[in-house]
C-alpha cells in the first residue's frame, strides 16, 4: 500500500479544500444532499442518516475487558457514522466500547451538540434505538393510519443509506470483520479507510477488491442492498474506542 498523502495534496473544490469526514459548510452542498435524499422516497429535509456498527476486536486485557463485550457476546468497538445519500461519510465517532448503546454515543457526541444548537438546517434519520428529537427523526413504533405507514416506509427506505455505507466499507476493507489489535488502535483505523473510499488511488490493495467506482455503481443498481439483505457482505454493526 502507498502511504496517505498530506492534507495539502488533496484536490481543491472551488476555493475550499475538500475536507474528509466533515459536515458540509455551505448551503449549496446541503441543498444537494437534501435533493438526493428526497429522490429516494420523497422524505424531505434530510441531511444525513445515522447509525452505529460494531467492529470485532481481539479480547483486550485489563480491568475494562468486559466493557467491550457487546449484546451479541463478542468483543467490539462501537462506531457511529453519519452518511449522505451518496454513501459518503460526513461524521464519525470512534471511541466507545461495544457495550455502550448507540443512543448514548449519539447524545455524547459533538455532532449532537451542534445539532442541538441549530447549527444545521435539516434532520437526521435514525432507527428506533434513538430518541426522537427535533433534528432526529425515528420510525413510529405502531403505525396505524395509511399516512403513518407511508412515513415509516419512506423513513426506512431513506435510512437504508447508512446500512449500505456499512456494507460498502466492510466489503472494501475485509479487515473490519475482525481487527486483531487493541481497542485504541482499532479506533484509529476507520478514518484512513474512509479516505481510501474518497480517494481510491491513495491505497492500492493486492486482493483485487472492487474499486470505489464499481461499488458506487452497485449502490445505484441496488446490488449492494441485495447483498446486505442476503448476508453476502458480512455482518453489519458499530465501532468504538476506549
Amino acid at each position: 500500500m502507498s502511504r496517505l498523502p498530506n492534507a495539502t495534496q488533496f484536490p481543491e473544490k472551488g476555493n475550499e479544500m475538500l475536507h474528509l469526514i466533515a459536515m458540509p459548510r455551505n448551503c449549496l452542498r446541503f441543498i444537494h444532499i437534501k435533493e438526493e435524499f428526497y429522490k429516494i422516497a420523497a422524505f424531505p429535509n434530510v441531511i444525513g442518516t445515522v447509525d452505529c456498527t460494531h467492529i470485532r476486536i481481539q479480547r483486550p486485557s485489563g480491568a475494562h475487558e468486559g466493557d467491550y463485550v457487546n449484546r451479541k457476546s463478542f468483543h467490539s468497538v462501537n462506531v457511529q457514522m453519519i452518511c449522505d445519500a451518496d454513501c459518503l461519510i460526513t461524521n464519525l465517532e470512534a471511541k466507545w466500547p461495544g457495550s455502550v448503546h448507540d443512543s448514548r454515543i449519539f447524545r455524547a457526541s459533538r455532532i449532537y451538540q451542534r445539532l442541538s444548537l441549530g447549527e444545521f438546517s435539516g434532520v437526521l434519520l435514525g432507527d428506533k434505538g434513538y430518541a426522537c428529537e427535533t433534528f432526529l427523526m425515528t420510525p413510529l413504533t405502531d403505525p396505524q393510519t395509511p399516512a403513518q405507514q407511508a412515513y415509516n416506509h419512506a423513513h426506512a427506505k431513506t435510512r437504508a443509506r447508512i446500512e449500505m455505507t456499512f456494507g460498502l466499507l466492510k466489503s472494501r476493507f475485509q479487515c473490519l470483520h475482525h481487527l486483531r489489535v487493541s481497542p485504541d488502535r482499532a479506533c484509529d483505523i476507520p478514518e484512513p479507510l474512509h479516505r481510501d473510499m474518497e480517494f481510491p488511488e491513495v491505497w492500492v490493495g493486492a486482493n483485487g477488491a472492487p474499486s470505489l467506482r464499481c461499488l458506487r455503481g452497485m449502490v445505484q443498481e441496488g446490488a449492494v442492498e441485495r447483498s446486505i439483505s442476503s448476508g453476502e457482505l458480512g455482518p453489519v454493526g458499530p465501532l468504538r474506542r476506549n
